[in-house]
């Protein structure tokens, strides 16, 4: 797996995408308060770049966030791999007789499964 940083650029161009059609979006509802200009026109312009905002707001981030998971992967297995060079072979000792008593904490919890007979 490799990574592919996503650089901040990217973010500030999807902030810009933003800031420019909410522009729009304010200007065509300024628009709207001249009277003698068609208002159903502007509203459907206003609804279209809205439309337009919101898919592409959906569509970038969602492409985003997969390539963002995807890197967020492979830290986590580099840190994984790291910590264990790190690891104290003591730490593995405990770590499996903390296992061992997990299973035999259970064991006794649940029964083994065997039922007992009634005489």
């Amino acid at each position: 797996m490799s990574v592919k940083p996503v650089s901040p650029s990217v973010y500030q161009a999807v902030f810009d995408l933003n800031v420019a059609l909410e522009k729009v979006s304010h200007d065509l509802q300024e628009l709207k308060k001249i009277h003698f200009l068609p208002g159903e026109q502007l509203t459907f312009w206003y609804n279209l770049i809205s439309r337009m905002r919101t898919e592409a707001n959906h569509q970038l981030l969602f492409i985003l966030s997969q390539r963002e998971s995807r890197n967020a992967a492979h830290y986590d297995h580099l840190c994984y791999q790291w910590e264990r060079t790190l690891r104290d072979p003591a730490d593995v000792l405990l770590e499996a007789e903390r296992l061992k008593k997990q299973t035999a904490g259970k064991r006794k919890g649940t029964g083994t499964g065997k039922s007992k007979r009634r005489t």
